[in-house]
C-alpha cells in the first residue's frame, strides 16, 4: 500500500512597517499568535515608547517635537 500524506506549511505574516512612513520594523518578529505568543514580553518588541508601532526615526521626531512644546 502506498499512502501519500500532504502537509501545507503556514506563509508566515508580513513584515511590520512604521504606522507613520512605512518602513519595516526591527526587532519584531514575523510569526504567527500561536508563534509569538512563546515567546517572551521582550522579544515581542522593542522596549521603548512606541516600540513596534513607529520605526526609531519616526518616534525620534515626536519626541523633538513633544520636548520643543
Amino acid at each position: 500500500m502506498d499512502v501519500h500524506i500532504l502537509r501545507y506549511k503556514k506563509k508566515k505574516p508580513s513584515k511590520h512597517v512604521c504606522a507613520e512612513c512605512g518602513k519595516v520594523l526591527h526587532g519584531v518578529p514575523r510569526g504567527r499568535p500561536y508563534e509569538i505568543g512563546k515567546l517572551s514580553k521582550t522579544a515581542k518588541r522593542p522596549n521603548r515608547p512606541y516600540g513596534g508601532y513607529l520605526c526609531s526615526s519616526c518616534a525620534r521626531k515626536i519626541f523633538k517635537n513633544e520636548a520643543r512644546k
